[in-house]
């Protein structure tokens, strides 16, 4: 097995002692198709399946709408009043910081492992949600860039 099946394996068994499914599930899967014979599975993952994942995260949030459960009224009242407000800058907030985040994984790849461990850590102590990479990529982004500008 190569060197990143092995940090694989590493990833694996910390999603089973952090207790962190998504991850488990996601790293097992990986560990299971680099032991096909072919390779493009895991080519096709690397190229696209960070667009499908955000297409399939928004459209589960976008579900509600596609279920009639919430329409034009709902959302015209959830933009009303300070939570509204906040909601549509905390929205453009991420949007922006998520963009720096995924700069950040393509150009520094390796940080994932950071970002794994960290968000096992999260979920395991203080009890977090793992909201995903990207997100915890953009966060790690931004404050890289804020210790990297008070360094100078």
């Amino acid at each position: 097995m190569h060197s990143g099946g092995w940090v694989l394996v590493l990833v694996l068994a910390a999603g089973l002692l952090g207790r962190n499914p998504l991850v488990t599930a996601a790293t097992g899967l990986l560990l299971l198709l680099v032991t096909l014979p072919w390779k493009m599975p895991v080519v096709l993952l690397e190229r696209y399946s960070v667009q499908a994942g955000l297409t399939l995260l928004i459209m589960g949030l976008l579900a509600p709408f596609a279920a009639g459960r919430l329409g034009l009224h709902d959302m015209l009242q959830g933009l009303r009043g300070p939570l509204g407000v906040a909601a549509l800058l905390g929205g453009a907030l991420s949007a922006w910081m998520c963009a720096r985040g995924l700069v950040l994984l393509e150009t520094e790849p390796e940080v994932i492992i950071g970002l794994v461990a960290g968000t096992i850590l999260g979920v395991g102590l203080m009890r977090g949600i793992p909201v995903g990479p990207l997100a915890a990529a953009g966060l790690t982004a931004v404050i890289y860039e804020m210790w990297r500008w008070t360094a100078r």
